[in-house]
This record gives C-alpha cells, structure tokens and sequence, in this order.
C-alpha cells in the first residue's frame, strides 16, 4: 500500500478553531482525532531520526510486553513497526519478526536499523493491520502493535487471520492490554 492511500499521510477534510486559554487553535481531524493543523503528528512519516527520538519508552514497554505474551521462540507480527525499535527487542527473543509499515522513510530507517545490527531475524515491509494478505492464515503465532493498533479501525479481525488458532493477539488500547486467544 502507497503511503498516499494511508490514513497517516492525510488528514481529513474537516477543520475547525478551539479556543485554547486566549489563542485560538485551528484543528483538523487526524486520523478520527482533532489534531492541531500543521502538527507534527500530521508530518512524522517525513522525518525517521526525530519520530525514533519520540519512541524513547519503547523498549521498556516492549519488556512489559514480553512479560505479559511469549515471544520465546516465535513467530511475530509487529504491525505498524515504525522505526523498529520494538521489532529489535522482540527479535532478541522471537524466532523471526516482520514488522510492517506503511511509511517509506519510516521503513528505510527500521531497515537500516537492523542492518546495523546485524540481525538476521528480523525483516519490514510495507503494510498495514487492514490488509495482511501477503501473509498466509496462521502465518504468526503472535501479533503485536505497540503503537499503530490503537488508532485503525477495524485491526482485531486481520490480527486474528493473520495468527494461528492459539495466537495471542496482544494490543496496547486505552490504557490497558487485551490479550485474546482465538
């Protein structure tokens, strides 16, 4: 899928002004969220150095996660893998990882990161949670967003199609984890 035709790299039509203390703010929905125009987060795909500097708490909260799902040994979906951190701590215990990513410089750089560890189990590829029909049903034993689930809207059903039957579909959302096997 073409960065283009994913809901990061537009904004929707719709703006409106909020009153914020005595300035007023222009807002437009982004990604189904009133997003101050010209934000940063309507922008990030563009620039990988300075989006891996917000993505600091990470790789502690992928141990969180490792605590909470077992990745021993398996097979792992990182869905919306941005700048690979995530995939780079789950690769240090899973069998193989392939991230997926829709965002090309955000990919390059989650590319060359692993690269420069050479680490051999663990790929990207261009892709959102919307559509893994490049991947067979039951392709993953574990499928994980750390950061990309909480926003598409309808992610559970491919997370399910793309795990085998005892999958753990495991999704930060909300402030808590949903760990569902199916």
């Amino acid at each position: 899928m073409s960065s283009a035709a994913h809901p990061a790299a537009t904004t929707d039509s719709c703006t409106r002004t909020a009153s914020l203390g005595s300035a007023d703010v222009e807002l437009q929905t982004y990604r189904g969220f009133p997003t101050p125009a010209g934000s940063f987060w309507a922008t990030y795909f563009e620039y990988p150095e300075l989006y891996d500097r917000f993505a600091l708490s990470t790789v502690r909260a992928a141990a969180i996660v490792h605590e909470l799902v077992d990745f021993r040994s398996a097979r792992v979906l990182d869905v919306a893998s941005g700048t690979g951190k995530n995939a780079v701590e789950h690769a240090r215990i899973a069998r193989s990882v392939v991230g997926i990513e829709p965002m090309p410089k955000i990919r390059e750089f989650a590319i060359a990161r692993a690269r420069s560890l050479d680490l051999q189990n663990v790929e990207f590829r261009d892709g959102t949670a919307e559509d893994l029909s490049a991947f067979e049903d039951d392709a993953f034993e574990v499928a994980v967003s750390m950061h990309g689930a909480p926003f598409p809207w309808d992610t559970e059903h491919a997370f399910v199609r793309g795990c085998e039957p005892s999958c753990s579909t495991g999704r930060p959302h909300r402030g808590r984890w949903n760990d569902r096997k199916e």
